[in-house]
């Protein structure tokens, strides 16, 4: 049986931003939410349909419904 591979300092890095990360959202420091809103307004607005705001973002899809 194999053994997994034991993270580098590199995932290890990534991880821990990932979580500083998700901690500035979660706490919407930058105005992710505010931002959100406004984008799905605009699209909305433009386009007249709903719209999935991963397919605009790079970002965390748990923070991304439908709109």
């Amino acid at each position: 049986m194999a053994s997994s591979p034991r993270p580098t300092e590199q995932t290890k890095q990534f991880f821990q931003q990932w979580q500083t990360y998700q901690q500035l959202v979660d706490h919407n420091y930058m105005a992710h939410r505010q931002i959100h809103q406004a984008v799905g307004a605009l699209i909305q607005q433009q386009f007249d349909r709903p719209f999935d705001f991963w397919t605009l973002a790079v970002g965390m899809p748990r923070r991304s419904p439908k709109l």
